[in-house]
């Protein structure tokens, strides 16, 4: 998914500058759609740093349908503002002085959905991904554990390799900094992407997205969801860690390991900065 969402921004940034270009209205508005408004004729557009503005639409208003990635208005494709759907992601100029829509340019959900499994997909047949044990030169080596054991893979860079490391406060690839070899790290959890070996323990790497997160485990002892926060007693430390849930959190509910022989989940999570990268099982997210 790395590569997508880098193509989609890159795109709708591209996009943006050429909007601006071919008009003089207010600021651009680019978002995703959250809700609709018939009655009003208004569409809702939630920013990505989460405010929610109401744009009105009118039969002069030009809504142009584009490919995730596509950076060329010339191949878009002219819809009705009926043709947007909750979800889409759009780019909005305004008639000047006004909430009204002069253009919407659309980047259907679906369509991103599509190519987001495609990315996926990809990272899964091509890519790598563990904690790095060593960086020598031009390989780095990395560790990763699965039902079948440890796994020791090698990553293989060259000039041409490109690298992204993820912000310290943040598992969203958007604010993921373009890097270097030089700021990779023995402890960083690391994935690549490139020319996969048969064996599928080496990879000349294309692109390589990485950063350091911690894992724990721990029992919770209480929930704050006015504050979105969850406390829990650390496994390791026997100590209180408070957890924020931001609203791109993931959050999954593991299966009742009661049954299983060993009794529960024990010190076998592990902890510190061990455990896989964001989306490790999809492809970089």
């Amino acid at each position: 998914m790395v590569r997508t969402l880098s193509f989609v921004y890159s795109a709708i940034l591209a996009l943006l500058f050429a909007t601006m270009a071919q008009s003089q209205a207010s600021k651009p508005l680019l978002g995703t759609v959250s809700a609709f408004k018939p009655e009003n004729l208004q569409i809702e557009v939630k920013t990505d740093a989460g405010d929610v503005t109401a744009i009105s639409v009118s039969a002069d208003t030009l809504v142009q349908r584009v490919a995730p990635g596509e950076k060329d208005l010339r191949k878009s494709e002219k819809i009705e503002v009926t043709g947007i759907a909750i979800g889409d992601r759009v780019l909005v100029t305004f008639k000047p002085g006004t909430t009204e829509a002069l253009r919407i340019i659309v980047m259907p959900a679906t369509d991103i959905a599509k190519r987001n499994e495609a990315s996926r997909q990809d990272w899964l047949r091509h890519g790598v991904a563990g904690i790095v044990t060593a960086r020598k030169g031009n390989e780095i080596t990395l560790r990763s554990r699965s039902m079948m054991g440890e796994n020791i893979s090698t990553v293989t860079v060259s000039e041409s390799t490109q690298y992204r490391r993820y912000a310290p406060d943040s598992v969203r690839f958007a604010d993921a900094k373009t890097s270097s070899i030089g700021e990779v790290k023995v402890g960083d959890q690391l994935r690549a992407r490139g020319e996969k070996s048969e064996d599928g323990h080496h990879v000349t790497a294309a692109e390589i997205v990485f950063g350091t997160f911690m894992v724990k485990a721990g029992t919770i002892t209480e929930v704050d969801a006015a504050n979105n926060t969850v406390t829990v007693k650390d496994i390791e430390t026997e100590k209180p860690l408070t957890i924020r849930v931001a609203a791109d959190t993931q959050l999954k509910r593991m299966p009742d390991f009661g049954g299983m022989s060993g009794g529960g989940m024990g010190r076998g999570m592990g902890s510190g900065t061990g455990g896989p990268p964001p989306g490790a099982g999809a492809g970089p997210g």
